[in-house]
């Protein structure tokens, strides 16, 4: 029986691509990412396994896990729709530069439905990038704002942990996706390149 292709929750271009260099700072800009199984090469967070950090606050309480304890890494790129990062920054009051997320890969995103956010997009969710040789993405989960990630913003905007507090506040349902990579070989990503999402396969 032939496979019945699903419909798509939308569709995107990618805008902007950056790499993490080193813990504590902006992610940096490149015109391309060299994407792999286990991620993008030469960014601090690529592997398939990763240390349970302080703010993995959740995983802690349930899992039975420690900070320094190795788990999968389903945290490989994180992935953000510049339209939701612009609204976030609007509502602060401050023009918040692409890599200070420490975001990977800023999208324009078109749902299919009207009203879908990028963010809440359902986990599994595909990214298929590219219609040569598709590099493919799984959206693992929402990437929620913590302090790590704004007071770093704060200080750089010259403000201190109010300001941090309403980037946090802001950034909540705006900070976009945690990927993981789901296909197999290596691909050069680009800025300009399009993709669409699928839903969690059945």
């Amino acid at each position: 029986m032939p496979a019945i292709k699903q419909d798509e929750i939308g569709f995107g271009r990618i805008i902007w691509l950056g790499k993490n260099l080193a813990r504590g700072q902006f992610s940096s800009d490149y015109h391309s990412l060299e994407i792999a199984e286990d991620g993008i090469k030469g960014d601090i967070y690529k592997g398939m396994w990763r240390e349970i950090a302080s703010h993995d606050v959740d995983y802690i309480e349930t899992d039975g896990v420690a900070k320094g304890d190795p788990v999968l890494n389903l945290r490989q790129i994180t992935v953000v729709d510049q339209s939701e990062v612009q609204q976030a920054g609007a509502l602060t009051g401050v023009t918040i530069e692409r890599g200070m997320l420490r975001e990977n890969i800023v999208v324009q995103f078109t749902p299919q439905s009207a009203g879908q956010k990028f963010s809440l997009l359902p986990p599994l969710s595909r990214m298929v990038i590219g219609d040569d040789n598709p590099k493919v993405l799984i959206l693992t989960e929402e990437n929620g704002p913590c302090r790590t990630i704004c007071q770093p913003m704060a200080v750089h905007f010259g403000s201190g942990s109010d300001l941090a507090d309403m980037l946090r506040i802001n950034l909540t349902h705006r900070r976009g996706q945690m990927a993981m990579v789901r296909s197999g070989g290596v691909k050069d990503v680009r800025i300009g390149d399009t993709f669409t999402i699928f839903p969690p396969m059945t």
